[in-house]
């Protein structure tokens, strides 16, 4: 779980299908920031997406399926890690979602 915005096409694509979908990834963010999810009043701490300043991140392991509700969310992070200068190890699985593996 990286941002609580849904905001991206990949947070509102998967919908009653699989293990983790949309509905499952709504009620996780309102579990954990009530209210405030979506909201200008979330941490970075808690939604990793909001950081500004990646650039004291250590080196990072990331991997997603193509089929994710997550995996715009992943892609962007793991662009954003890479301009901050932070060593990115990425991985796509084509055609798969890793919240059903």
């Amino acid at each position: 779980m990286l941002d609580d915005r849904f905001e991206t096409h990949s947070s509102r694509m998967v919908d009653r299908e699989g293990v983790w979908d949309r509905h499952s990834n709504l009620y996780a963010w309102a579990s954990l920031l009530g209210e405030r999810r979506g909201g200008p009043d979330v941490s970075q701490y808690a939604a990793p997406a909001r950081a500004e300043d990646l650039s004291r991140l250590p080196r990072t392991y990331i991997d997603t399926g193509s089929a994710e509700g997550s995996r715009d969310e992943i892609l962007i992070y793991a662009g954003r890690l890479s301009e901050a200068g932070v060593s990115v190890d990425f991985h796509m699985w084509g055609g798969a979602s890793t919240a059903s593996t």
